[in-house]
């Protein structure tokens, strides 16, 4: 018989740091009550205004004021970042460790950029709300690190959106997730969740079957392969931005740039497959032998080049047309493709 969840005290919030966090649940929440609210945090405010001036929100003049930095970044973004960073805090102090050193921290913020990439792709409405829930997910093992099933993790994590207040439909999507794995049947906010801690485990190595990943993420996503590549390089992507442009403690920026190496190294063996068995030696090939190892040093080397391929043709997209880069990454783009049509005449006349 399973043992009952131990009852650790939830830590509270502030009033504001409330209301910072249902402001992402609330569909009528205004721009205006978010200023309110932050400006009530001087710190929170100078490092929102640090940020909003930043090579991450386009061209303009740097804001001065709150007001003008929530114009400039948007309210969609701006409410997530004041909710994060409140938690973020929160975090640090449950835990004694700042973000950079918290792998905690590393891994909800990775699951909240591929949830909320994947709810502004897919959902008729995207507010936030999957960003939020991705980084609270797994907030019950602040209340028991040694609680070994994550479904009892996220039932901690449900309590304490409870204890918070916050909305019942946020909660009933943890309280979902509590009872096991996301199916293509589960809400589309679990479906998220589901997909970006499973992305999550890959880039901290506790799961190592790529293939198995873009399978289930196909299946709860209701998306071919290329889409699902398509959107973990956009999460990777605005990680990578959020790293350079919007962290503004060093300790954080050096810890997520660690994930993004783990990262980056995960999804560039994400096509790779095992290694071909040793070519037959020249004496004993004849014509069919010769065609069969052709073909399988094709298989063998498409899969690698479509991921050099797709990495380049984001750089092409991403890169000023008139910098060096850009022009490198047209040319790798090209060489690729040129190898493809010889695979493809390979095997349209082996």
């Amino acid at each position: 018989m399973a043992q009952p969840i131990s009852a650790p005290p939830i830590p509270s919030l502030s009033p504001h740091e409330t209301r910072l966090v249902i402001l992402c649940f609330d569909p009528s929440a205004t721009a205006r009550e978010l200023v309110e609210t932050l400006a009530r945090d001087e710190q929170a405010v100078s490092l929102f205004l640090k940020a909003a001036r930043g090579n991450a929100f386009g061209f303009g003049g740097a804001p001065a004021t709150l007001p003008q930095a929530v114009v400039r970044t948007g309210f969609a973004f701006a409410r997530k970042w004041a909710a994060v960073h409140a938690l973020s805090r929160r975090m640090h102090e449950i835990t004694g460790r700042p973000p950079g050193v918290n792998e905690y921290w590393r891994r909800a913020l990775c699951r909240s950029v591929v949830a909320d990439a994947l709810e502004d792709y897919f959902a008729p409405c995207a507010c936030g709300q999957a960003a939020l829930l991705g980084f609270l997910l797994e907030a019950g093992g602040l209340l028991a690190p040694s609680e070994p099933s994550p479904e009892k993790r996220y039932a901690l994590s449900a309590r304490m959106l409870r204890a918070w207040g916050l909305p019942g439909h946020a909660i009933q999507v943890l309280e979902e997730a509590a009872k096991g794995p996301a199916t293509p049947l589960s809400s589309p906010t679990r479906r998220f969740l589901h997909v970006a801690d499973l992305f999550s485990d890959l880039c901290f190595g506790e799961r190592e079957d790529i293939h198995a990943f873009l399978l289930t993420a196909q299946e709860l996503l209701d998306a071919d392969e290329a889409l699902v590549e398509d959107l973990v390089i956009a999460s990777l992507q605005t990680l990578r931005g959020v790293a350079e442009h919007i962290l503004m403690d060093a300790d954080a920026r050096q810890g997520l740039n660690e994930l993004l190496g783990k990262a980056t190294r995960v999804f560039r063996d994400m096509l790779r497959e095992a290694a071909p068995a040793p070519l037959p030696s020249r004496e004993t090939l004849d014509v069919a032998v010769a065609r069969d190892t052709l073909e399988a040093m094709a298989h063998e080397l498409r899969n690698p080049l479509m991921a050099v391929g797709g990495f380049a043709r984001k750089l092409v997209g991403a890169l000023d047309a008139t910098s060096p880069e850009h022009e490198y990454a047209s040319i790798i783009l090209e060489e690729g493709r040129r190898i493809e049509e010889l695979f493809r005449g390979m095997e349209e006349n082996p």
